[in-house]
């Protein structure tokens, strides 16, 4: 067991029950805070969590979200700041008026994508909005239950060798195997599927506590 801790941040979008404060409650032992998918089906092929979900989901956890925005987000900025998130997560294509919502968020994420190079969107990203946390994407945004992609690891130690003050959180296909990997040059990772097909004590151990 490694003695380096990180923040863990299970996926509401990964449940596989319905009662939601049942499965909010079963894994906040390792909960730094809530990830939430909010996905508009037109920037990405698919849907997530919509506004009154998350409104549900705040009600039976005192714990921060964060939300991760998979969606064409101009036109929603309001609703999401209304929803009080720690961070939000937006992809660097899918707004217009960034400085609109860097004045209205509290603190907002770059997602890094696996379409362009990680490192080289993050260069672009850096020239023009100022963060200090990404999540890193090491699957296809939007579907749930993928394969972590292996090739995304390289790309993953380049990121954090060249800008080592980022705070980057791992996204996609995450288990025990591919964390202990990659643990040295993350500070956090969302968890989904493995939250019920691994040995739970390995999150335990890792987890930073609340």
């Amino acid at each position: 067991m490694t003695n380096r801790k990180i923040d863990l941040y299970p996926s509401v979008f990964s449940f596989q029950s319905l009662d939601l404060g049942s499965e909010i409650k079963k894994f906040d032992f390792l909960t730094s805070a809530l990830h939430l998918d909010m996905i508009d089906g037109i920037y990405i092929k698919n849907f997530g969590l919509p506004f009154y979900i998350i409104r549900m989901i705040k009600m039976h956890t005192n714990k921060p979200i964060h939300i991760h925005t998979m969606m064409f987000l101009d036109n929603f900025i309001d609703e999401i700041i209304a929803l009080s998130p720690t961070i939000v997560f937006f992809h660097f294509d899918s707004i217009i008026n960034l400085d609109r919502m860097n004045d209205k968020c509290n603190k907002c994420g770059i997602t890094m994508c696996p379409v362009v190079s990680d490192y080289e969107e993050t260069k672009i990203a850096k020239t023009r909005f100022q963060f200090d946390t990404v999540l890193f994407m090491t699957v296809k945004p939007g579907l749930p239950r993928q394969k972590f992609i292996k090739s995304k690891i390289l790309e993953l130690q380049k990121i954090h060798s060249h800008f080592p003050e980022l705070n980057i959180i791992v996204d996609g296909g995450i288990n025990a195997s591919n964390l202990q990997i990659i643990m040295e040059y993350i500070g956090g990772a969302v968890v989904g599927s493995c939250l019920y097909k691994d040995d739970l004590s390995f999150l335990r151990g890792i987890s930073k506590p609340f």
